[in-house]
Parts: structure tokens; C-alpha cells; sequence
């Protein structure tokens, strides 16, 4: 389970080669805005139809609940077991009792169980929600059973609920529990989703205890075996790459996942900056499903609508691929170009090398060219280093060259010019940029040299990759004075 280099081969891209672009003029287009996310959530609603409230619970079937109820409570096991299933066997109409009762801190553990039993069997949107809003109570209030939370996580894990994802999603951002963080990503797993794979693996490399650190790598374990790959490595690098191979079950979105997802798009017009940061942090770990739902909203009136779905279809990467002809689009969305560009080097779109290679052009406003680089980086193709070129040399803005130089060293870097791996090396330390672009340039310079020729390189790449740690000035340092080292005349 090597972590770090799944991440770097997922964020590298390859070398490819393809004849060379023809940059094409750059065409401003007019178009019609609409309130798209509005628009799409009220449709969403008005298929869904309104709310029904939950139906009073006939007399004799709430005495019935709670005498059942009462019964877990007592010592006697047998009755205990009769009684579960019993409570399973009335039905849904008693899911309001039921989560009342879970949401009480003072019910008997044997309550507590039986009741995210009954609520997981039961399978209705309204079991969903009280199993649900168990596990995030723990956001506002002392949680001081959380074998709760975790036995929510698993009843969830066996329904067709999907449009819990979002909100289990979100939910591991704040959840501390090992165990119930193992459960969101089998259930997450059984809709679909890979989003759980990360805290799993920080699990088993941090956890409290051998136990929690067992249990996630069996978890791991048990996920790649089930969905059909040979390790969890393979299924991690799967779900980031975007399933290229199309070997992940990625089932269609409800119509209530659909309306937990157009809300969250709706949500990016609001001026409360956290409910935007946490819809960005949902929506990109959703499945590849979701795109054409950001997609669409990048034809928004609201301008933060679009930003925010652009960046958003960024960290989906390559699980945002299809987005690729909006994006395209919009490139010709002055107010979000730049974020169009860098998203369609995230997500990989390669038809996009000739329009990106138009926008470095000097005609463009400077940050749409920065963009267009750094996006021309990601692509990785070979063929673009004609256009990327020019814009390396020292008399090129800044901020330019230095996204011009690392997608050059991107796009081949086996090949790249001595002069300009030393301008990056300067730029690793020199304050005027940020350090993680041209260190992230060098080491794939590195990992290239050294697969081809060992001998000389193999020990400085293998030394790079172990200078870590948590203060990233002195990795930056310790990695750039290794170049140097490597980079001096030879005596």
C-alpha cells in the first residue's frame, strides 16, 4: 500500500506522442446565462414532489414499539433477541419512534443496537435520516458512545439510500472514531464511492492502536478483493485516475442524490464561506456521476457558481474527463478562463492542447497564460513543447516562465535543457514562487534520469524521496541542496 507513490503517479500523468498543434485563434463566443443550479434543484423538487410528513403512529402500534423497546432494555437475552426482531418486523411506520429513541443518549445500549438495526432494514429515506443525523451529532454535541456512530455507518452500508453519500462524505472530515471511519468507507464502497480509501490508509499507517491499525488494512484488503482488484493499491489508483479501464461500478445518481448534489452547486452563490468550502470538499469526492452536474453549472449566471464548479471538477480529476468540452467553453468565460484552463490539464483532456497553447499567447491577459501552462504541464504531451517553449526564456513574466519551465520539464523530461532545471532549482529557494512547482518538476526530472541511468542517478532519487517530514521549508532545502551536489562539476 505505497500511498505516496500512487498519489505521485496519479498527479504525473505520462509522456506521449502526438503530432505537433496548430494553435488555433481564440474566439470569444456570447452566451445566455441562466440560473442553472437553481433552475436544475427546482426541477429536482418538483419531481420529487412535497414533503410528506411522517403519519401519526397508530396507538396500538406505538405501545406495541415501546413495550418492545422496554423489552431490550431488561437482562433476559432470549427475550432480548426476540424482541429485535420483532421491532424490525413492524415496519417502517414506527421509524419516527426508533429515532427518537437512537437519538437519546440514556437508551440501553441494546436499545441503541436494535433501533440502527431495524432503521437500516427498514430502508426508507426517513431511516436514512435518523441514522444519519446519529453519526453527525457527534459535530455538535459530546458523542460518548461512538460504537453508535459506527453501527449507523454499517446499517447505512446495507440499503439503496444513495443520496446519504454526500453528507458520509462530508462526515469524514470531522470524524474521529477508527472504527466508524472504517464503516463510511465500506458503505461509501457499496454506492460506489472510493472517497473512503484515503482515511483508510491514514489509519493503518497512524493508528492508535495495532488494532485499528488491523482492522483498516483488512478493510483495504476486503474492498480491492470485492470490487475485483488485486490489492487496495490498484483500486486507489483506479478511482484517482478516473477507471480508465471501467472496472469500478459506478451506478447512477438518485434523484435524491441528484437534489443532495444541485443544493450543494446552488449553495456556491452564498456569501458563508464555510458551507462553500465544505460543498467543495463533498462534491469533489463524489463519483465520476457527478460531473455532468458540474459541468452544466459552468453555464451558471452567478459567477462563484462557475468558479467554484471549475474548481471543483479540478480535484475531481480524471473522474471529471467528460467535463471536458464545457471547459473547453469556458475558456471564453472571462471571469473564469484561468480556472477553466488549469481543470482541463487536471481532469486530462487532450483535445484541449491546441486551444491551451493559443492562450499563451502575449494577446492574453497574463494569468490565463500562467494557467494555460501549468495546464499543458499536466496534459504531459510532448507535442506542446513548441508552444511551451518561448515562454521559458529569461525576459517571459515570472510567474509565466516558471509555469512554462515545469510543464516543459512535464511534457519531457528526459530531455530537459541544463539551463533551465538550473533556473528551477534557483526557484525551489528563492522565495519570489512558490517552491512546490518547480520541486514537483525536478523530482519527476529525477525519477526520469534515474530510470535511465541507475548508475548515475538511482542513489539521488532514492535520497530525494526520503528527505520528508512535516516542516516543508527544510524538505524543500535538504532536496534542492542535493541538486546541487548532483548538478556540480565532477572532480
Amino acid at each position: 500500500m505505497k500511498r505516496a507513490l500512487i498519489v505521485t503517479l496519479a498527479c504525473a500523468g505520462s509522456c506521449s506522442e502526438s503530432p505537433a498543434p496548430v494553435p488555433q485563434p481564440v474566439a470569444q463566443t456570447q452566451t445566455t446565462r441562466r440560473p442553472v443550479a437553481r433552475e436544475e434543484l427546482a426541477k429536482v423538487m418538483a419531481e420529487l414532489g412535497a414533503p410528506v410528513p411522517p403519519a401519526e403512529i397508530p396507538d396500538e402500534l406505538r405501545e406495541r414499539a415501546q413495550g418492545l423497546l422496554e423489552t431490550l432494555a431488561g437482562t433476559d437475552a432470549a427475550m432480548r433477541r426476540l424482541a429485535r426482531t420483532e421491532l424490525r418486523d413492524l415496519g417502517p411506520a414506527v421509524a419516527p419512534l426508533l429515532a427518537a429513541r437512537l437519538a437519546d443518549d440514556a437508551a440501553a445500549p441494546a436499545q441503541l443496537e436494535a433501533c440502527a438495526e431495524a432503521l437500516g432494514e427498514f430502508d426508507t429515506p426517513e431511516a436514512a435520516e435518523a441514522l444519519l443525523a446519529r453519526i453527525e451529532a457527534m459535530r455538535t454535541r459530546k458523542d460518548t458512545a461512538p460504537w453508535v456512530r459506527t453501527q449507523c455507518a454499517w446499517r447505512l452500508g446495507s440499503g439503496t439510500q444513495d443520496w446519504v453519500v454526500p453528507r458520509l462524505i462530508l462526515h469524514l472530515r470531522y470524524e474521529t472514531d477508527h472504527e466508524t471511519v472504517a464503516w463510511i468507507a465500506r458503505t461509501l464502497a457499496h454506492f460506489g464511492n472510493f472517497a473512503g480509501l484515503d482515511g483508510l490508509y491514514v489509519i493503518w499507517r497512524t493508528g492508535r492502536t495495532p488494532e485499528m491499525r488491523d482492522l483498516a488494512a483488512q478493510t483495504l484488503g476486503l474492498l480491492a478483493s470485492e470490487h475485483g482488484f488485486p490489492d487496495s493499491d490498484a483500486l486507489l489508483r483506479a478511482w484517482i485516475e478516473g477507471d480508465p479501464e471501467q472496472r469500478l461500478h459506478a451506478p447512477p445518481l438518485s434523484l435524491l442524490h441528484r437534489r443532495e448534489i444541485w443544493a450543494r452547486i446552488a449553495g456556491f452563490s452564498e456569501w458563508q464561506l464555510r458551507g462553500v468550502d465544505d460543498a467543495r470538499f463533498t462534491l469533489a469526492r463524489e463519483s465520476r456521476e457527478a460531473t455532468p452536474l458540474l459541468a452544466l453549472a459552468l453555464e451558471d449566471e452567478n459567477r462563484y457558481v462557475r468558479i467554484h464548479a471549475a474548481q471543483t471538477l479540478e480535484r475531481l480529476g480524471r473522474r471529471a474527463l467528460a467535463a471536458g468540452p464545457a471547459l473547453m467553453r469556458a475558456l471564453d468565460d472571462a471571469e473564469i478562463a484561468p480556472q477553466a484552463a488549469e481543470t482541463l490539464g487536471a481532469v486530462g483532456y487532450r483535445e484541449a492542447e491546441s486551444a491551451l497553447s493559443a492562450r499563451l499567447g502575449p494577446d492574453q491577459p497574463i494569468d490565463l497564460r500562467t494557467s494555460a501552462a501549468r495546464a499543458l504541464g499536466k496534459l504531459a504531451l510532448s507535442s506542446s513543447l513548441v508552444a511551451l517553449e518561448p515562454w521559458t526564456k529569461d525576459d517571459v513574466q515570472l510567474d509565466l516562465r516558471v509555469a512554462a519551465s515545469c510543464a516543459r520539464v512535464r511534457c519531457s523530461p528526459a530531455d530537459v535543457p541544463r539551463p533551465l532545471l538550473e533556473s528551477l532549482l534557483r526557484h525551489m529557494t528563492s522565495g519570489q514562487v512558490d517552491s512546490a512547482e518547480p520541486e514537483n518538476a525536478l523530482a519527476l526530472w529525477l525519477a526520469a534520469q534515474a530510470q535511465r541511468d541507475q548508475e548515475r542517478f538511482g542513489d539521488a532519487a532514492r535520497r530525494w524521496t526520503e528527505v520528508a517530514g512535516d516542516d516543508p521549508p527544510l524538505r524543500v532545502g535538504e532536496r534542492a541542496e542535493l541538486l546541487r551536489g548532483l548538478f556540480a562539476p565532477q572532480r
